[in-house]
């Protein structure tokens, strides 16, 4: 530890401590601690002094967070920026200048994961649009990103070691901090008075195109790669290792493994057929993780800007529990698919021992773990196609959203 990391912090600090929204309040003549929730972070402003007002002092905390944690980061190790970056979200929610009542943190913590943590901020972020456009609290938004800024850092590979224990502890500190300092939010939430932003034309639209946009996505994505990708690729690796030795790529020459005999009746004849299966599971493999991860996504938009109708009438009720079966659907696809590679993984190791040896009980060992593998296999392609078709049933209830003028009525008002 340097005087140059320490000034650094303290820096970091007294940048983090400037009371952006209380000094916009100023300007206009309010003082924000006694006005709306009586906060100083940018959702107060924005009802008290106008949207436009309230996104420039988000922009502006998060840039407190952000430039100190991006300086410290170019010429120091990642855990001096890590501090540096606590610092300044120390400093919004305890400044100096105001006897240590801050802000509640949320932009200034989304600057500096966005710098450290850009993964997860943009988990988080994506979970707080969802989440506004649907329930229009901001304080349940940030709630929500909060949480999964807590959980995508605990999900990470050994997030505790030594590689990436900086980055675990700031994702904990700071998504704790946001939900410590939301905790008179959360009363007022589970009570029912919690402010929430009025309903417009706008925010109405908004939330149609993303429910439609993602439920299109989700279905046409999820059609292409089962129909078009995963069977293309198994076609085009199965045509190639099954022409002649004299036609094939030169780049695709046949293992002296696969150029025998099959050990059984269970395996194809000839055995180079094999190497193509290989391939081709080898290649759709490596997709499905992002395969999934973007349907998990998708199906979450679709549910949280569904919920935004479900109280309008038994149509869109149907709707949501349509989806929300989708969503957990692909969960369990997603959760059976590393049991399946795990298998796979198993299947191939077994056919090799099993071509190398020639003796009965690896043989009988391989085929053992082909028929389990071809099962649960035909178990995964079934699973995506029933996801599949829920899916496509709730894209068909696109076609009847309500019109925008219920959209902009505010609940309160029924």
């Amino acid at each position: 530890m340097t005087w140059t990391m320490v000034g650094l912090w303290f820096a970091a600090y007294f940048l983090g401590s400037i009371p952006i929204g209380f000094l916009a309040g100023l300007a206009k003549g309010i003082d924000l601690r006694k006005q709306g929730s009586g906060n100083i972070g940018a959702t107060n402003a924005g009802r008290v002094l106008g949207w436009k007002i309230g996104l420039s002092v988000f922009a502006l905390d998060f840039l407190k967070g952000a430039i100190p944690t991006a300086l410290a980061l170019k010429g120091f190790p990642v855990w001096v920026a890590i501090l540096a970056g606590m610092a300044s979200f120390f400093g919004h929610l305890f400044p100096v200048w105001l006897r240590f009542q801050g802000g509640k943190g949320v932009a200034t913590a989304g600057g500096i994961t966005a710098v450290i943590l850009p993964g997860p901020f943009l988990a988080s972020l994506a979970i707080w649009i969802l989440f506004l456009l649907a329930w229009r609290m901001v304080s349940l938004a940030s709630l929500a990103a909060a949480g999964t800024l807590i959980a995508t850092v605990l999900v990470e590979k050994d997030p505790f070691g030594e590689v990436r224990l900086g980055q675990t502890l700031l994702g904990l500190v700071s998504g704790l901090g946001v939900l410590l300092t939301h905790t008179s939010n959360i009363r007022r939430i589970l009570a029912g008075t919690e402010n929430q932003i009025k309903p417009s034309g706008a925010l109405s639209a908004m939330v149609r195109i993303l429910h439609i946009g993602s439920m299109g996505a989700w279905v046409g994505i999820g059609w292409f790669f089962t129909l078009v990708i995963g069977l293309g690729i198994f076609a085009t690796f199965s045509d190639l290792t099954s022409l002649p030795d004299n036609q094939r790529p030169w780049w695709l020459p046949v293992p002296v493994i696969f150029d025998q005999a099959p050990p059984s009746s269970q395996f194809p004849d000839p055995l180079r057929k094999e190497q193509g299966s290989l391939l081709a599971g080898q290649a759709v493999s490596a997709v499905f993780p992002t395969y999934y991860e973007v349907q998990v996504w998708l199906a979450l938009a679709s549910l949280l800007t569904a919920v935004v109708w479900q109280k309008q009438g038994r149509m869109h009720r149907i709707r949501v529990q349509i989806i929300g079966v989708g969503l957990l659907l692909v969960i369990c696809g997603w959760a059976f698919q590393k049991q399946l590679t795990q298998m796979r993984l198993a299947k191939t190791d077994s056919l090799h021992k099993a071509l190398l040896s020639k003796e009965t009980h690896p043989i009988q060992e391989a085929g053992l773990q082909r028929a389990k593998f071809n099962h649960l296999h035909g178990f995964s392609i079934l699973l995506n196609l029933v996801t599949l078709i829920v899916a496509t049933a709730g894209l068909g209830f696109a076609g009847f959203l309500p019109v925008v003028s219920s959209l902009e009525k505010d609940p309160k008002e029924n």
